[in-house]
């Protein structure tokens, strides 16, 4: 790190990070130590705040710590507790770093990390780049131990008699790395000995490659690809002229959020009918005639996850839309006659109820019919727009449809003569 005086240096407690410090401090860096307490181990992860700090009087160097609530922010981000820690800390590395006026932020990822990510990127599906191995230098981020292994790490400890703390969830198998780290890599390690070196040997090939392959797909964008205001449009017809075609658009498209699995839909479908969408947390795609459109979208957007549940003891909802809700007895029952009101057969409705949009291939038996009718068509029939079919809203129980809101219930939730408790339900 030549020019660098002054390092943020990311410190768990755990082996590879206390090397790291250990390290960095006898090359003469003026070095600030940074530990995130995640509170996902109970008063374990407040002994390793303390251990940290301890460090800290060691080394007479600058402490920072800060104490997350992962858990909630998981729930609230709708990502695993594993991705919303990595953003979390390094969101916060970076201000510390800028408030410490540090040039560079050092994190602890050494050789066996690197395998282990390839592994998890493997699984997960993300291209040539989550194939390539982590850089050593990314902006302020470096990581000065990636050609080191995790046995030359425990040897550097015996070396100078360092203490480290141990993380038990690093020894247990329910998370995705720790499965890779302690099931699938001893495994090809008695297969290949030098399996790590190879695997090495096999990233910088990799990252090589996708330099190539980046290059081609930044030529063939300029040629298929135009911007109109938020509008980003593929030409079909220009992308058929180029190799690679589900490549091309998983590098183009990974960057706005979609993954390897919602891009390979989106290439299977080119040929289908025009009006087929595809979302991102961020944007959505639709399939017209000869063009893919991608747009961001906002809050009121065709999601396909966003469900909101309602319970039995609730009488209205303010979000994600307003509902009034009632439960007579049959005999004081009157008929309301009017799109925005759905009258239930109570005891039918199976809790709790779920707000969702809709989605390819719902259906229902709309009040006044026998036969069951795709949603897509009864939107053709309503003369539905776009935006129309993004803005709206189901109540279903169950796997059923039971209140297309705001405009037709189902026929077998419908308030007939052998109905004993009506529920009503006012948008």
């Amino acid at each position: 790190m030549a020019g660098v005086k002054r390092v943020l240096v990311a410190v768990s407690g755990g082996p590879d990070s206390v090397v790291l410090l250990d390290a960095l401090h006898r090359e003469g860096f003026f070095v600030v130590i940074a530990h995130c307490n995640f509170h996902l181990r109970g008063e374990d992860s407040n002994s390793d705040a303390e251990f940290v700090k301890g460090l800290a009087n060691k080394y007479q160097a600058p402490y920072c710590q800060i104490d997350f609530d992962t858990e909630r922010e998981a729930k609230e981000r709708g990502v695993s507790i594993e991705m919303v820690a990595r953003d979390l800390r390094y969101e916060w590395f970076e201000r510390m770093a800028e408030e410490w006026y540090c040039e560079r932020i050092a994190v602890a990822h050494n050789a066996d990390d690197v395998v282990e990510t390839f592994f998890l990127n493997l699984t997960r599906g993300s291209g040539l780049q989550g194939l390539s191995g982590m850089a050593e230098l990314r902006g302020k981020i470096v990581r000065p131990l990636l050609n080191v292994s995790r046995k030359q790490i425990m040897d550097y400890i015996a070396e100078y008699e360092l203490q480290y703390r141990i993380d038990a969830t690093n020894l247990e198998t329910i998370y995705t790395r720790n499965k890779i780290r302690h099931n699938v890599i001893p495994q090809l390690e008695e297969i290949n000995p030098s399996f790590l070196d190879t695997m090495a040997d096999n990233m910088r090939f990799i990252a090589s490659a996708q330099s190539i392959v980046e290059n081609y797909a930044a030529e063939a964008y300029k040629s298929v690809v135009t911007i109109e205001n938020e509008r980003i449009v593929f030409d079909l017809k220009k992308l058929e002229e180029y190799q690679g075609v589900d490549t091309l658009l998983f590098i183009w498209l990974s960057k706005y959020g979609f993954s390897s699995d919602v891009v390979m839909q989106l290439y299977r479908s080119l040929d289908d009918i025009s009006g087929k969408q595809f979302y991102s947390a961020t944007h959505r795609i639709v399939i017209g005639r000869g063009e893919l459109e991608c747009t961001m979208h906002n809050a009121q957007c065709t999601i396909h996850n966003a469900q909101f549940t309602i319970d039995k003891t609730q009488f209205s909802i303010e979000e994600p839309i307003k509902l009034e809700i009632k439960e007579i007895d049959r005999a004081n029952f009157e008929v309301i006659k009017s799109a925005n009101v759905a009258c239930l057969d109570a005891d039918k409705l199976q809790y709790p109820l779920i707000l969702r949009r809709w989605q390819q291939g719902d259906w229902f038996i709309p009040f006044g019919m026998k036969g069951r009718k795709k949603l897509s068509d009864f939107f053709v029939d309503k003369k539905f727009t776009m935006n129309d079919k993004e803005q709206l809203w189901l109540l279903t129980s169950g796997d059923d449809i039971v209140w297309v809101v705001g405009h037709r219930v189902d026929a077998r939730y419908a308030v007939t003569d052998k109905t004993k408790n009506v529920k009503i339900f006012i948008s």
